[in-house]
């Protein structure tokens, strides 16, 4: 991998998609190409040197989109427990298990995009959650153009798939 901060020229990432398949991305000053790489399917990481102000920028963005999961989550409880209020239920345990499933699902998405989320994955982190929509462009501004790019490369790649 060459980081952009040692005087190359060309810069390469790789990281996992939503749907797990690995993509690489490399970026010269003329070119941008993408790539799946089936070989290294069992691969989870994806490393991107970012400056230290970029770190504080996608820690932020990081942060907002944890508070936006846990927000819908939240949202999606209470509808659920309105439905039961309004006796949409068969029964109690009816609407206890569809309550009891829908925190598991909400806790395990939670748990698989941010436990253990370590620097080298912020990244690709800041741009599937901006890829979701828990954050927004304009969260982004500030990254420099480089990492704007590797993100928005990202998702070009996602959508596309």
């Amino acid at each position: 991998m060459l980081s952009p901060r040692n005087g190359r020229e060309a810069v390469s990432v790789w990281g996992l998609t939503p749907e797990k398949s690995l993509t690489v991305i490399t970026i010269t000053p003329f070119n941008f190409f993408t790539f799946e790489a089936e070989e290294l399917h069992n691969t989870t990481e994806m490393y991107y040197e970012l400056s230290k102000g970029e770190k504080k920028i996608a820690r932020a963005c990081i942060d907002k989109a944890l508070e936006a999961e846990f927000y819908e989550g939240l949202e999606r409880f209470e509808a659920i427990l309105q439905d039961w209020r309004k006796g949409k239920f068969a029964s109690n345990k009816e609407a206890y298990h569809q309550l009891y499933k829908a925190v598991d699902r909400k806790d395990n998405a939670i748990s698989k995009r941010y436990d253990k989320l370590g620097g080298s994955r912020w990244l690709i982190t800041v741009a599937a959650v901006l890829h979701d929509g828990y954050i927004s462009e304009n969260d982004i501004k500030d990254f420099s153009d480089q990492t704007k790019a590797l993100i928005n490369g990202l998702i070009k790649n996602w959508k596309n798939e």
